[in-house]
Formats: C-alpha cells, structure tokens, sequence
C-alpha cells in the first residue's frame, strides 16, 4: 500500500563538518517524491542547509508566548558570548531554552555553576527536543554524534518510540560512552570498519553499526580536485613518491567532552586508525 504522505526525515546538526555530513544524504532523500526531509539546523549549519536548498528549522521557531522568561534568561547568557552573533533570535532561543532544560534537570544553582564551569557543553536539552520532535512528528530522527541538541534528539526519538540513526563523523573517542550504549539510535553509521570494531567493542551489536565512510569527504575525489593534486605533484617532483598530508591544529589544554570521555581506550592503548 502507498503512503497517502511522504515519509518526514528529521536531520539534526550543527555547523562545520557535520552539517557538510548530513546536507548530501538529506539532499538524495530530497529528490524522491515519498520522503520530505526536514532540517534542525544548529549554529552556523542554517545558512549552509537553507543554500543547499533544504528545508530548514530553528529553536527559535518553537518559542511560545509562555517561553518569555526563558527568553529573557537567554539575552542575559548572551551578553556573555565572546564576538558578534550571527543570529542574536535564535541564540536566545537556544541559550534560554537550553538553559531552562539544564535548571530543570540539575537545581538552578548546581545548573548556573555548571553553565560557569563548561559553557554550551553543559547542555543536554531533553525537554525542548521532545517539544520539538512532538510539534514536526517525524518518521525518522537522523543525528549526527554532537553531544548536546543532536544526543538529545536521538534519545528523544528512543523515549518517543520514532525509529533513529546516528551519523558519526570520526572516531567517537569522546562519543563512545553514550553512543557505545545499545539502545542509543537504532542504527549508527561510522567512517571506517576500525571505528565500527570500536563501538561494537563498546557495546554495540554488529547489526547496528554500519560502515558507510562519510560524505562529508567526498569533494576530495572530485575530478577537479585530483587534477590539482597531481599539478602539486609534478611541481615538486613528487609523481613517483607517496606524500602524506599532515594538518593539525592547537588542542585545547582539556578534552572538549571531558565528562563524557572514554576510559577503555585510553586504558588499553588502542585507538580507532
């Protein structure tokens, strides 16, 4: 029997190289006729969906009358961000929403210090999610392994009973301790089989991880990208060598998930190649 209505796909991410995750996938369900793909586009990932011709969402859009305290609390966290806001409603929405979350889970004290201590980090927005998800009534939550707004929708999606799949855009050292649980997504689909040994190492059954590289990566086997790899290649004399691309970046003098961090692979040694 055909749907009488397209089957609703929600994405949610955030922006940099997770957003550059989920748009070709959203894009490919996109094109058929019985699937509508919904954005909740998180920070600087609205922009880079709404060009890509997706629908987008946004905390902001699910703000009610009854919200103004939470509003309000969410200009005074404001005023505290370092540099210029891109799109000062939606970050009150999400500050003030997720703050209220953290208050109502935590004491407002114990939240207020928490928020001191890690920032954003400390955000887990449960109820908003649900708020969320209960308002678009997807079929199906596609998150990506971020831990604040995308783990709350998926274990929003668990608690509501709508079928979930977590995008991975690494290596999940940080993730595993949430995303190793069973009953976290119904499916998970990492970059390479060593990150899939990993997690289900970690708890995961073989059948609900899945190997599908990330698409994220895929410009770099774009014609035009080889074409310029091989003129650095002659210009240096290297056609006939193996050259290694080695990028870095300075590392925080903590990890960024520190209470979320995995202990199994720091204690045996072994981490995802």
């Amino acid at each position: 029997m055909t749907r009488a209505v397209p089957v609703k796909v929600l994405f949610v991410g955030y922006g940099s190289g997770h957003v550059k995750m989920m748009v070709p996938l959203a894009q490919a369900l996109s094109a058929r006729p019985d699937i509508e793909c919904v954005v909740l586009a998180l920070t600087t990932a609205a922009p880079v969906a709404r060009a890509a011709g997706l629908k987008v969402i946004q905390f902001k859009d699910f703000v009610t009358e009854a919200d103004a305290p939470t509003l309000e609390r969410g200009r005074q966290l404001m005023q505290g961000l370092p540099g210029p806001v891109a799109d000062p409603e939606e970050t009150v929405a999400y500050l003030g929403l997720s703050m209220d979350d953290l208050i109502h889970d935590s004491g407002r004290q114990e939240a207020e210090d928490a928020f001191a201590r890690l920032g954003r980090q400390s955000f887990l927005p449960l109820r908003t999610l649900e708020r969320i998800l209960r308002s678009v009534k997807p079929d199906l939550v596609v998150a990506t392994n971020a831990p604040r707004a995308e783990r709350a929708a998926l274990m929003g999606a668990r608690k509501l009973g709508i079928p979930s799949v977590c995008l991975v855009d690494l290596f999940a050292i940080d993730e595993v301790k949430w995303i190793g649980e069973p009953d976290y997504a119904d499916y998970v689909c990492v970059l390479n089989d060593s990150v899939r040994q990993f997690l289900v190492a970690a708890g995961r059954s073989e059948d609900q991880v899945v190997v599908t590289g990330n698409p994220g990566f895929d410009a770099i086997n774009n014609p035009a990208a080889l074409s310029q790899g091989r003129q650095i290649r002659e210009q240096h004399g290297w056609l006939d060598r193996r050259v290694i691309l080695w990028p870095t970046q300075v590392e925080p003098s903590f990890p960024r998930l520190t209470v979320a961090r995995a202990t199994p692979p720091c204690r045996s040694g072994h981490w995802p190649q």
